[in-house]
């Protein structure tokens, strides 16, 4: 994995060259120590992905919360979390969050494998704007596990709340987690952007 098209909110990151999904390297994100920091890895380029998906995989050593983020607002050669859309696994539970100004709402959650600790998983989320079936205009998140082939865990609608719609930054990248275990690090590989 290269990191030239990338913007980092830590140093405390590093290719890793012994445990990756695909040869050569990983991109390894060590501990963050409390719940309010998340060491974020933005996508330097096409900055507006209002609609798009993401694939990945990521890999743990302990339940701290790794994740995605789309819909970031951080201005280009700066990386962080403050305002975004943010998803993130959890032991057997994908969990979906709206950060304004650095203040975290829950939206709502999905359910995934049980995670095993060391190993690698894949996932794509995907987010648009559409009517729910309420038919209120809605940002709509849709969470799929890789399992011999894609498989749903459910779709999640931040009703009448579509942050960001129209803002000239939408920038999408991989969050690490945060925990009080100073050996957590959490691994992603194979990222993959595409926007509508």
């Amino acid at each position: 994995m290269g990191t030239g098209s990338w913007d980092f909110s830590t140093e405390n990151w590093e290719l890793d060259t012994e445990i990756y999904q695909s040869s050569p390297s990983s991109l390894r994100i060590d501990r963050a120590a409390y719940e309010t920091v998340r060491y974020t890895v933005l996508y330097t380029g096409d900055l507006l992905i209002k609609e798009g998906q993401v694939i990945w995989w990521m890999r743990q050593n302990a339940n701290a919360h790794p994740g995605i983020c789309f819909r970031n607002q951080a201005a280009n050669g700066t990386s962080n979390c403050a305002n975004c859309y943010y998803v993130h696994a959890t032991n057997n539970t994908a969990i979906l969050e709206r950060h304004i100004a650095s203040s975290r709402t829950i939206i709502g959650d999905f359910d995934t494998s049980a995670w095993t600790y060391e190993t690698w998983r894949k996932f794509k989320v995907a987010w648009w704007d559409s009517y729910n079936l309420q038919n209120q205009w809605s940002f709509t998140v849709q969470l799929w596990e890789w399992d011999s082939d894609w498989v749903s865990r459910g779709v999640v609608y931040d009703d009448n709340n579509s942050q960001w719609e129209n803002s000239s930054i939408n920038r999408v990248g991989p969050i690490g987690g945060w925990s009080s275990n100073s050996s957590y690090r959490s691994w992603h590989d194979d990222v993959e952007l595409y926007k509508a």
